[in-house]
């Protein structure tokens, strides 16, 4: 489990280096609108605040008194109403609004006017025989007149303008930014998924920053103390599956011997009493064998159950049809069975199906009333599908949520002083280890039902 480092900063460092980067871009943001806007005045796209009315100045002050002033000699930027000396109006640019402020400034002895309308000013300027108001705003404006006529004012599209480029720039710091800490906090997440998934032999990649390092160094030794712990439970699990397993092993010779010496006494001159203290052994005997058989079976490994083959499913569902026939004879039991659209050949290890089907199917006549009947639906959809059904007392709510547990004792629904839970817990050990599911259910009319769903694919199907 090895560790890859890299160099660290302090998480104040990183955030240091943000605010810097901030102010920086900033900056440039400004230096870029500056230089924009030198272009933009250099290249005649905006005319300064001043530069209008310097022009009319010009113009004013090379005027010749006896001049006669038309529309083409007017400066192009400034707005202008030409009139005669007696007042009469002979050309203008003027709107009728701005033309009634023009009048105004003509009828008063004033040579400017100040208005409110958009900051524009009126000058008059007057030849010989003619005088002049000239129309125009102390502010930038766009030299082309559909610049102008979209952005009136030039001097808020500057403003605009910083602001775009200065929150350009922040989105892109922010961002740049947010990245690299997202990645480092990618890592932190990489391990904690490789720990939530039990993978504690991996990599680790440590950070750029000291502070996630810590966390990851915290992260580290809870990995290592996981490792140990599990390591540990398996390792007492093996244990305990190998004492159990040893455990009836030896059971299993001291428990022959009682049945054999049982049996012997049953061949001889016994008393009713007698022959009834013999059975009585001979019955717990069998019944402790079994339990012991149980035993054994949950002691195993899944890769010891198993097992692949390449049985034809037809008779292998004859062969269970005939054992299970005769196991539900003492009952008077009918067993049907009912296949449909199946694989040719059993898709799955035959001893493995042998035990699922085998325990499900005891099970369900053990719990079945006397002339009962036990059904057995197998058919293959997305799945494999085998349903076992009877027509006993059905589970309980209690044994619908546990009654896979191992150890798990039913209660009255469907108890029994035989029953020590071991039975579906190693069916769905069993069922487990094929990739299936085992589920438990009661049906509508009464009795239990247990589904078995095994995964079919191109692999494990032969049709």
């Amino acid at each position: 489990m090895e560790i890859i480092r890299k160099k660290e900063i302090r998480l104040s460092t990183f955030f240091l280096r943000f605010l810097i980067a901030t102010v920086l871009s900033g900056l440039i943001a400004f230096i870029l609108w500056i230089a924009l806007l030198t272009l933009a005045i250099g290249s005649d796209i905006i005319i300064p605040a001043n530069r209008i009315e310097q022009s009319v100045q010009d113009f004013t002050s090379n005027l010749d008194s006896g001049t006669v002033v038309t529309a083409d000699m007017i400066p192009q930027e400034a707005d202008y109403a030409i009139y005669s000396k007696t007042g009469a109006l002979q050309e203008t640019n003027l709107s009728d609004e701005l033309l009634e402020n023009a009048g105004t400034l003509l009828a008063s002895d004033k040579q400017t006017l100040n208005t409110n309308i958009r900051g524009r000013v009126f000058s008059k300027t007057e030849t010989d025989q003619q005088i002049i108001i000239f129309s125009y705003c102390i502010r930038a404006t766009f030299t082309s007149p559909a610049l102008r006529h979209l952005f009136p004012n030039a001097d808020l599209f500057e403003i605009i303008l910083f602001f775009l480029l200065l929150i350009t720039g922040l989105i892109l710091v922010i961002t740049h930014y947010a990245r690299k800490f997202s990645k480092e906090l990618l890592v932190m997440q990489d391990i904690a998924d490789q720990i939530g998934k039990q993978n504690l032999d991996f990599t680790i990649t440590r950070t750029r920053i000291r502070e996630l390092n810590h966390v990851i160094d915290a992260f580290d030794h809870m990995r290592t103390e996981l490792a140990h712990s599990l390591k540990e439970q398996w390792h007492i699990q093996q244990q305990k599956k190998k004492q159990m397993s040893a455990l009836a092993h030896d059971i299993k010779t001291p428990l022959t011997i009682v049945r054999g010496n049982a049996e012997l006494l049953q061949e001889t001159n016994l008393s009713a009493e007698q022959n009834s203290y013999n059975h009585f052994i001979l019955q717990n005997t069998e019944q402790i064998q079994d339990y012991v058989t149980k035993m054994i079976e949950m002691a195993k490994d899944r890769e010891e159950l198993t097992v692949s083959s390449s049985v034809l499913f037809a008779d292998f569902l004859n062969t269970l049809l005939e054992n299970t026939t005769s196991l539900g004879q003492k009952k008077d039991l009918t067993i049907r069975f009912l296949p449909e659209n199946l694989p040719k050949l059993l898709p799955f290890p035959e001893e493995s199906m042998k035990r699922i089907l085998t325990n499900l199917l005891d099970n369900a006549i053990h719990y079945s009333p006397v002339h009962g009947t036990v059904t057995l639906h197998a058919y293959a959809a997305h799945a494999l599908i085998l349903e076992i059904s009877d027509e006993g007392c059905g589970f309980s709510s209690e044994a619908l949520k546990h009654g896979t547990e191992e150890f798990y004792q039913a209660d009255e629904s469907r108890g029994s002083r035989t029953h020590f839970g071991m039975g579906l817990a190693i069916t769905n050990q069993l069922v487990t280890s094929l990739g299936g599911t085992l589920s438990l259910g009661n049906r509508l009319d009464g009795g239990a039902v247990v589904t078995v769903e095994l995964p079919l694919n191109e692999d494990n199907v032969t049709i």
